[in-house]
């Protein structure tokens, strides 16, 4: 039914909501079961009408059409709202973590850092030197050191931020 509801919604948002449905990330599934749901309960017709027929009804009804509208634009606006928050969540999460480095526990964090990247670069010298020797290197060898150096990429991701665009953002959420 869901799938139904979904293929249905699909078809009416390009109608109904223009430029709005594309905007939408994760949740836009939910949200097209949702204007479908609105449009066949507004409509009175079956949970199987395709498309085009909930459209016509629509159109034939234009109270109807503007009433579906606007559902289906607050139903859109509040997943985005939904979606909007969960960023600034996580770009409170981020400024969290780093403030907590600058508010004086850097030196944990530090030594914690400085301790990956020293057993990043010890596993690295390992494999190097069985390389060089002739030894073969065990598999569990390979996974170690690419555990150790995507730990290092991590600890440098939280000292220097993951990008410039995720720390324009992060500015741009901060206002």
């Amino acid at each position: 039914m869901s799938m139904l509801l979904a293929t249905l919604g699909a078809g009416l948002a390009k109608q109904i909501l223009p430029g709005i449905v594309g905007r939408l990330k994760g949740g836009k599934g939910k949200v097209l079961e949702q204007v479908a749901e609105v449009a066949l309960e507004v409509t009175g017709l079956a949970p199987d009408s395709d498309a085009d027929r909930v459209l016509e009804a629509l159109q034939a009804d234009p109270a109807a059409y503007a009433k579906v509208q606007q559902q289906a634009t607050d139903i859109a606006l509040a997943e985005i709202e939904a979606q909007t928050r969960a960023i600034e969540i996580a770009a409170e999460d981020r400024a969290d973590a780093r403030d907590m480095h600058q508010g004086g526990t850097g030196r944990t964090a530090g030594l914690l850092s400085a301790s990956a990247v020293f057993l990043a670069l010890l596993c690295l010298a390992a494999v190097v030197y069985m390389a060089l020797e002739g030894i073969e290197i065990p598999g569990p060898m390979w996974g170690m050191l690419t555990v150790m150096l995507g730990l290092t990429g991590q600890v440098f991701n939280f000292h220097f931020g993951s990008s410039a665009g995720s720390k324009n953002k992060d500015k741009m959420i901060r206002g």
